[in-house]
């Protein structure tokens, strides 16, 4: 399978203070998607907004947008899209609504940031579901000592709930907003930066 990764989309799927430091912030995703590539002997290309600076990888081809300013990683990306001679056969990794259209009309798969962050956080996450390639999360058997852990889990997360419940307020929220990440993935906010 091959991957055509928008990186500060993706890094931006997150609120983890990455504007603070965009280059720390892209070597991240870079080593995320370098541990994916090894782990899934998938082919995997970011590009990434912003003025280059040294970010070499022996798993993962690195690029930088052609030019500058906005939506720039993302005409490459539709671009190299519009190119490829098997568009079928490439995802686009994003969750920017306009740049979906765009590689989808020119035959390619898309994914979107949020979907793919789980990916890449291995094929287990921590309440046991493996993830498909598609994002899509199935049943994991596990072992019998994991699904120990995950009962003891769910049953101390019960507890805690009836106690907030008690208490009249419950700030145990664990929903994610992921899917429904911003256009651009939060980028415009270090966008003056560049």
């Amino acid at each position: 399978m091959r991957w055509l990764v928008d990186g500060m989309n993706v890094t931006g799927s997150r609120p983890t203070g990455w504007w603070r430091d965009r280059p720390a912030a892209m070597r991240e995703l870079t080593a995320e998607l370098e541990r994916f590539a090894r782990r899934s002997g998938d082919a995997l290309t970011v590009i990434f907004d912003g003025r280059p600076f040294e970010l070499d990888s022996d798993a993962v081809e690195v690029r930088f947008a052609s030019r500058r300013g906005r939506d720039a990683a993302d005409d490459d990306i539709a671009r190299l899209a519009a190119e490829d001679e098997e568009p079928g056969e490439l995802t686009v990794v994003s969750s920017d609504a306009e740049l979906v259209r765009r590689v989808e009309a020119a035959g390619a798969r898309t994914l979107g940031a949020g979907a793919f962050r789980r990916q890449l956080e291995g094929p287990e996450s921590r309440y046991g579901r493996a993830v498909s390639d598609r994002g899509e999360t199935m049943e994991s058997e596990g072992t019998s000592e994991e699904q120990g852990s995950q009962e003891q889990d769910q049953e101390e997360s019960g507890s805690q709930s009836e106690e907030q419940q008690g208490g009249g307020s419950s700030s145990g929220d664990e929903s994610s907003s992921d899917e429904s990440s911003s256009d651009e993935g939060g980028s415009e906010q270090g966008e003056s930066e560049l």
